[in-house]
């Protein structure tokens, strides 16, 4: 029988040959597998507040977090959950660890004791200058206390001039990683007389300057010999400090002097100082004591004379808030710490007991403080943990009434803001509650930090680094968008 080929099979035939010198000619084919797809299919836009944030050119790390403080539902959150040192923005916390623990009338006192008993004008005994803890202590508060001795009719005494300041303990600086001329880093204590400054005036004169130094208040002022100051010519630092034992020593670079001026200078010696300023009032009120001595216990056997009482708790944080003073954030927190556990704690003691109430009051983890001011930056929050802090009703009943208010103009209308500012060199923050125009309230807190830039510049040796006082401004122009941003979310 004969067989055939049909001109179907030729084709396919010269067709599988075509494919197969192809195949020897170019290798064994692969085959495809279908692809995942990415997770970002189909693209997404970046969020707008990303623009904003690479918009400003900060470098390092931004992290915020903003809340409905009604549900308690975060509207919009950046890295919220990354700690970052608060800088100032802290001390909203520490406000509420003061009111919570002390309350909001505690007055701090400062009083005059008395040893021995009263013969005629004169005391058979010592007088003893007795530190409360009292932030807000000025040279008048000083001037009082004399006034009241004067009235009481003593003008004299046969002991000595005593000064203890163990209601708290002392702490020379709030952070080391400070310039030593600084007046927002001075000494923390029991006793703390003007923020623990001295002022700092000169004028130019013929041949140089006259240098003063003295503890000026509304009507009283005392000259002080605690601290020295001398003007060298030299260029480049412009103050230098050396503790002397008994005195702080200053020089001052002449050419930074100009005509004249004024400053205030930390005092490294508050107990000192307190009692050399307090002999000095005495002394105008009529009532002559010898120079003042320190004293770490008091005596059992010491009676009451004459008391000195501050301003309600509430108030003193009013202040501090307002004009951002380390001192006190310090002060009241370490007096909240000595409440809570019987004893005074040091700063960072005390600051680890303050991480802990935030647990045990709010819930909330993400706090590790090392201090109560936020001036060093070892400190971190979460921007979510304290926007929760801030949106519980305790946070909600006590701050917004202590906390400076400013009107802002958004596109949706008029926003409150009730804030606490922070800085430090290449530190930003920003936290608080914003009141919406349909009367909504959002809890919010804003942190960023470069710390390459922060460890490249000389914390020490500068006031303002070069490019910190410009890396502040984009981060305040920053905070101010994203405010805007989330008054129209």
């Amino acid at each position: 029988m004969r067989r055939g080929i049909s001109r179907r099979s030729l084709l396919a035939m010269s067709t599988a040959g075509l494919f197969a010198g192809a195949a020897r000619a170019a290798g064994p084919v692969e085959i495809a597998f279908p692809q995942l797809r990415p997770d970002d299919f189909p693209p997404q836009p970046k969020p707008a507040y990303l623009k904003m944030i690479e918009e400003a050119r900060l470098d390092g790390k931004t992290a915020f977090c903003v809340i409905d403080s009604a549900s308690g539902a975060v509207i919009e959150e950046h890295s919220g959950h990354t700690g970052l040192p608060p800088a100032s923005v802290v001390k909203a916390l520490t406000a509420l660890y003061a009111l919570d623990t002390l309350g909001p009338d505690l007055r701090f006192e400062t009083r005059i004791l008395g040893t021995g008993y009263l013969v005629g004008t004169i005391l058979q005994g010592d007088l003893i200058l007795e530190g409360g803890g009292d932030p807000e202590l000025t040279t008048d508060g000083l001037g009082r206390l004399a006034e009241d001795l004067a009235a009481v009719g003593i003008t004299g005494i046969t002991g000595k001039l005593l000064v203890w300041g163990g209601a708290l303990p002392l702490a020379t600086r709030i952070d080391r990683n400070q310039p030593d001329h600084v007046a927002y880093n001075p000494p923390v204590s029991g006793l703390m007389l003007n923020r623990n400054r001295v002022r700092f005036e000169w004028a130019r004169v013929s041949g140089g300057y006259d240098l003063l130094l003295d503890a000026r208040s509304g009507r009283y002022t005392a000259d002080v010999s605690v601290a020295t100051i001398s003007a060298q010519e030299r260029m480049g630092q412009v103050y230098t400090y050396e503790d002397l034992g008994d005195t702080d020593s200053w020089t001052v670079a002449e050419a930074a002097l100009g005509k004249g001026g004024a400053r205030w200078l930390p005092t490294r010696k508050p107990m000192a100082y307190a009692g050399e300023v307090f002999r000095a009032v005495a002394r105008q009120n009529g009532l002559d004591l010898p120079e003042a001595e320190e004293i770490t216990k008091l005596p059992p056997d010491a009676f009451s004379i004459a008391r000195y009482q501050s301003e309600p708790l509430s108030e003193i944080l009013k202040d501090m808030l307002h004009y951002s003073y380390n001192l006190t954030a310090e002060a009241v927190g370490m007096a909240a710490t000595a409440k809570r556990l019987g004893r005074a704690a040091d700063m960072r003691q005390s600051a680890r007991e303050m991480n802990r109430w935030t647990r045990e009051k709010f819930g909330t983890i993400g706090i590790d403080m090392v201090d109560h001011s936020g001036l060093g930056d070892s400190s971190d929050i979460a921007p979510r943990a304290l926007a929760q802090i801030l949106s519980h009703p305790f946070s909600k009943a006590n701050l917004p009434p202590i906390i400076s208010v400013k009107s802002v103009r958004t596109p949706a209308g008029v926003v409150e803001k009730h804030v606490k500012t922070g800085t430090l060199h290449f530190a930003s923050g920003l936290g608080g509650y914003l009141t919406l125009p349909d009367d909504r309230m959002l809890c919010f807190a804003i942190f960023s930090v470069d710390f390459d830039r922060r460890k490249r510049a000389d914390l020490k040796g500068s006031e303002r680094p070069p490019g910190s006082k410009s890396w502040g401004q984009r981060a305040r122009y920053m905070q101010n968008r994203l405010i805007e941003r989330w008054a129209t979310l």
